[in-house]
């Protein structure tokens, strides 16, 4: 009883401990991090890699159990190594892909709850693979990625809304979501170029600025889908999408800094920051592919 007592007494320390240590070490991270907008050029580089994590690096070898990229290697090493496939193997490539999402789609949800699995989707029209439609349950990038934008906007207007003020959690947390929304647009979408899909379908309307550059960032990206992977068609929709999707970092990020003080800034962290699990993707990820100003 008396080891038994001590183990709780110890337990319980640790537990205090952390209860102080964490806020302590999250309130000391957000203080010294810079809080200045982000340029254009430092968007521009994060995109580029945040893409090619979503594209290549972690379906073709963190969600792969490796056995997908035996049986298939030489087709992911010419995609790796940006050489044109053929239309034939664009095909095979893009079904062997989605086979590989499909059979992580919990797993994936358990970091953007905004993942839209659709069954059987425009069985009657055209896709990119020589057949028709989307056929089994899977995430439908397109749904997936107006949903995040559409949580953006929500956030966006919310923050908008309030008061100004010297401290408000509720403005520093939106402002959070907002920038991880932001970053799960891209991940829905660097992955839409290298799997089965029909055309692009424009919204009835758009409203607003952070709607139209989100629409045109997916329409992009949906061009780039009927095009043989790694040709050059491929490459000029895939940097045109994400040129759009730079402007629209850009002006969310103006309209969280246009509403929040210096201090609230400071929490909510900036787009990529550790906040929104910014890190996860920006550190520790090779160079892109191809980033916009040429192979290097």
């Amino acid at each position: 009883m008396k080891k038994l007592r001590k183990s709780l007494k110890i337990a319980l320390c640790i537990i205090a401990g952390l209860v102080v240590l964490v806020p302590a070490v999250f309130l000391v991270a957000a203080y010294i991090q810079d809080i200045g907008p982000l340029s254009m050029e430092e968007i521009r580089s994060r995109s580029d890699i945040l893409n090619n994590a979503a594209a290549v690096v972690v379906p073709h070898t963190r969600l792969d159990d490796g056995q997908t990229r035996a049986k298939h290697l030489k087709l992911f090493e010419k995609v790796e190594r940006l050489v044109e496939l053929t239309k034939e193997e664009s095909a095979a490539y893009r079904t062997v892909y989605q086979d590989i999402l499909y059979r992580h789609q919990s797993y994936l949800r358990g970091f953007d709850g905004n993942i839209t699995v659709m069954s059987d989707v425009d069985m009657d029209i055209a896709n990119n693979t020589g057949g028709t439609g989307i056929g089994g349950a899977h995430d439908h990038h397109d749904q997936s990625a107006r949903s995040n934008a559409k949580d953006v906007i929500a956030a966006l207007d919310e923050i908008a809304s309030m008061p100004d003020g010297f401290f408000s959690l509720t403005k520093v947390r939106r402002a959070t979501e907002a920038y991880k929304d932001l970053a799960d647009i891209l991940l829905h979408l660097g992955t839409a170029p290298q799997t089965k899909s029909t055309p692009y379908v424009p919204p009835v309307t758009i409203t607003g600025k952070v709607h139209r550059l989100s629409e045109e960032t997916l329409k992009n990206f949906k061009a780039a889908q009927f095009a043989t992977v790694n040709s050059t068609e491929y490459w000029q929709a895939i940097h045109r999408a994400l040129d759009h999707y730079d402007e629209l970092v850009f002006e969310v990020q103006a309209q969280i800094h246009a509403s929040l003080n210096p201090f609230e800034r400071r929490l909510a962290g900036p787009w990529g920051g550790f906040q929104s699990v910014g890190p996860f993707f920006f550190n520790g990820y090779p160079e892109p592919r191809r980033p916009r100003n040429g192979p290097r």
